[in-house]
């Protein structure tokens, strides 16, 4: 009785299939999912993706680390056994449990999947559609929706897990590790493209329903049932096939898997072609490596790390799959492999070995423009990357001007990253192995094999670079590739923030809430850090001029010391330009933030567009001074060829020392280790330097450093890998005197925050008093203290 429900249910579904829509998002390929990044198995992600069994969350995720549910498993394999358009008309059915009504997304397919028996409620008239599923859990499903018997199979009772771990390994649907490990809806995945390939059923035959169009109502081993159905057919449109051995992906989905193929990059790939799909392949789904570089190697390297005992050939392809050369392997083949930011990637498919290289190029964006059909009215929006003329309709979320990293295949655009950059002073240039490194802000760097600055560009004329502020771009794995400038940038035009402009009406107040007064006047603050009231020629007007609203314009001065108008400028975000940021993202792309940068931070009086404090601070991204307090409510940026010229930040100066992570250093702790790194028969020694500190609470930390401190203690900010960064500048040292909340040290008298005191070296004191040797830090901005770490306690009384 159960099984002609369930036929006459699936037959009267069939009038409502193209009527019914599927899930609110779904991706035509796997990597449109935002979060595509994180997926692990990708090959099953993009199948099942591509084939309509997985869709995306409503917020364009995949979500690959979070909890497979009961519900979504049952949603899987409704599609997988009935096909996306007959499973996705179950979806307003009815179904027998109070914790799944008939508006519950996945009411179809839950009561599908128990009328066939897969799956079974907890008899206490729920079902838990969002209860979390195990490995084995999801095993059992997939086997019992393959045809195999839950009862003869052993897959119920006490040994049920037991059973269906057998089970599964030994009809090659999962592996012990599978089975074992961690268990996401990424690791579901896995298991069902595993499933929908399975064939061998051994004796059992499979009877698969179609309609006349050639949708499948059911399949499965119940004879009875395909009967049932054929039989309440009135109009005699059905045909019942009888298959043993043919696979989901074969019966439901016409998909067919080709081995030995590659992907755009020349990686070796699964194919998956399906009969009814539009074009074909629809999805290229590559191998995993088994070795990966980013900075460049040898033959010889790749030999010895194969494991090879005998000379080999390796396929090589360098941005194209069309473009295949090869490469001896051998024990003492010197010939050079990839490049330094190079991405490398080793294959090895039985004895086939493939080398992939994917080099990563500096451009910016010349244009991004969007065009209409006239004849459908389609709005295609093209990308145009300035010096290599590339384009892209599909790589569009970047604006003019931006600084981009991509990659490309057989002449296409694969993929478009922002750039990210460096500021600080070059400080040290050198050769090591001989390959040339550059410190910048105290960081080292090498140059990007495809890096469109070379040494001489980043030193300057006769080394005029070395001891200056220099902005220089990275690529992906943290080589310099391309050059700022900021030359332009610095003797840009100039911006005026308009906070008030008077009405072209006269009389009134202008610098109350409602201005009305001085036609032609602005007060605003200009790109310089000077604020103030400032005339604007119009040009010719009528009564229907307007004034400039608030915002930031770029001007000049004509002879009559007016300022011209040329256009709005500038874009506004909320986000707060953090400690140590070299860039900023607006909503016109990303912005470079570097020495030639001016930071204003104003404040306004109460109910008046009048300043009420205002500081400027030059950028220096390095130094890690900038910085917007959580309260400013706004942010507005203006830049020249990508570098920020001037930011306006409506909210008070900050200076983080008051909450930057501070440490003393115990100079006498110092501990020195060699590390010696052999990279292809190159020896590189570095010296590691290991002290005792204390942080601001008084906790004792292990720090580390590459340079030496010297042999006096000091105050050094600390990174969270507990790595020293650079020294605290304006400290002061010695003796205290306590007044309240001030400190004489020496003849100086300093304001100071009780909570900020900590004591350190093995000092006794609990509290701040009289006598006590200290080691301070001083704000630049206020001049009070901002941590004091006592080091020594005060002597005893007599």
């Amino acid at each position: 009785m159960r099984t002609l429900k369930k036929a006459l249910c699936l037959v009267l579904v069939l009038a409502m299939v193209l009527t019914l829509s599927v899930s609110a998002f779904a991706v035509d390929k796997a990597a449109d999912y935002k979060d595509y990044a994180k997926v692990e198995n990708k090959e099953a992600v993009d199948v099942l993706t591509a084939i309509g069994v997985l869709n995306g969350n409503d917020d364009g995720t995949f979500g690959p680390e979070g909890n497979f549910t009961r519900a979504q498993a049952a949603k899987m394999i409704a599609v997988m056994q009935l096909g996306p358009t007959v499973a996705n008309a179950l979806t307003s059915a009815a179904t027998s449990f109070n914790d799944v009504p008939a508006t519950h997304w996945a009411s179809g397919f839950i009561q599908y999947c128990v009328e066939e028996g897969i799956i079974a409620g907890y008899g206490d008239g729920k079902f838990g559609p969002n209860d979390t599923l195990t490995a084995a859990q999801w095993s059992k499903m997939l086997l019992v929706a393959l045809g195999f018997d839950a009862e003869k199979e052993g897959l119920t009772g006490a040994s049920w897990q037991i059973n269906v771990t057998k089970l599964a390994i030994k009809s090659k649907i999962a592996t012990a590790d599978d089975l074992t490990g961690t268990f996401n809806r990424d690791a579901a995945a896995k298991l069902a493209l595993a499933a929908l390939f399975y064939t061998d059923k051994g004796t059992t035959s499979t009877y698969v329903v179609k309609n006349a169009q050639g949708s499948v109502l059911y399949r499965g081993s119940d004879a009875v049932t395909a009967l049932l159905m054929k039989q309440s057919d009135a109009g005699n449109t059905l045909a019942v096939e009888t298959v043993s051995t043919g696979s989901l992906a074969d019966e439901v989905f016409k998909l067919t898997k080709v081995t030995d193929q590659n992907d755009a990059f020349g990686r070796p790939a699964n194919k998956y072609n399906q009969a009814t799909a539009k074009k074909n392949p629809i999805v290229v789904s590559a191998a995993e490596p088994v070795l990966t570089y980013t900075t460049g190697t040898t033959a010889k390297a790749v030999y010895n790390a194969l494991g090879l005992t005998e000379k080999a050939t390796a396929a090589v392809y360098v941005d194209s799959a069309s473009s295949k050369a090869s490469v001896q392997l051998t024990a003492n083949s010197t010939t050079e492999i990839g490049g330094q930011g190079v991405l490398t990637e080793v294959y090895k498919v039985e004895d086939v070995i493939t080398i992939v290289e994917i080099n990563t190029y500096f451009d910016t964006v010349k244009s991004v423009k969007t065009t209409t059909d006239p004849t459908t009215g389609v709005k295609t929006t093209t990308l145009t990357l300035k010096d290599s003329k590339l384009t892209s309709t599909e790589l569009v979320n970047f604006a003019k001007k931006d600084a981009v990293l991509y990659t490309v295949a057989d002449g296409k655009l694969m993929s478009l990253t922002a750039a990210k950059s460096v500021s600080g002073v070059l400080s040290k240039v050198s050769t090591v192995n001989g390959a040339d490194t550059f410190t910048v802000g105290g960081e080292t760097y090498k140059l990007a094999a495809k890096a469109t600055v070379d040494k001489k560009g980043i030193l300057g004329d006769s080394n005029a670079n070395v001891g200056k502020n220099i902005s220089l771009y990275v690529d992906t794995y943290g080589n310099l590739i391309a050059s700022v400038d900021t030359t332009a940038a610095a003797t840009a035009s100039t911006f005026v923030k308009v906070l008030a402009a008077e009405k072209p009406v006269v009389g009134g107040n202008w610098m109350a809430t409602d201005p009305s007064d001085y036609t032609g006047k602005v007060y605003g603050i200009l790109s310089d850090g000077s604020y103030g009231e400032y005339t604007v020629n119009y040009g010719k007007s009528d009564k229907d001029v307007k004034a400039l609203t608030a915002g930031v314009y770029e001007y000049e001065l004509n002879d009559a010391g007016e300022m011209d108008i040329i256009k709005a400028a500038g874009s506004t975000t909320t986000a707060a330009i953090t400690n140590g940021a070299t860039s900023v993202t607006t909503a016109d792309g990303t912005v470079v933030l570097n020495s030639t940068t001016n930071f204003i931070f104003f404040t306004q009086e109460e109910k008046s567009a009048a300043v009420k404090t205002l500081s400027v601070k030059t950028g220096n991204t390095n130094s890690g001074y900038i910085a917007a307090s959580a309260d400013d409510a706004l942010v507005q940026v203006v830049s020249d060829k990508g570098v920020a010229v001037a930011v306006f930040v409506g909210g008070s100066y900050v200076d983080p020392s008051v909450t930057a992570d501070i440490a003393y250093v115990d100079a006498s702790t110092v501990k020195a280790t060699t590390e010696v790194e052999i990279v292809e028969g190159k020896t590189t020694t570095t010296t590691v330097y290991t002290y005792t500190a204390y942080t601001a609470d008084g906790e004792e930390i292990t720090v580390t450093s590459k340079t030496a401190i010297g042999e006096t203690d000091a105050l050094y900010y600390y990174n969270t890998d507990k790595t020293l960064g650079k020294a605290v500048t304006g400290t002061v040292s010695g003796t205290v005197t306590v007044y309240g909340s001030t400190l004489k040290i020496g003849e100086k008298f300093y304001s100071f925050d009780a909570e900020k005191v900590a004591f350190v070296n093995e000092t006794e004191d609990t509290v701040l008093a009289n006598g006590q040797t200290v080691l301070a830090a001083v704000s630049s901005t206020t001049g009070a203290l901002t941590h004091i770490f006592v080091t020594v306690d005060a002597p005893e009384a007599e």
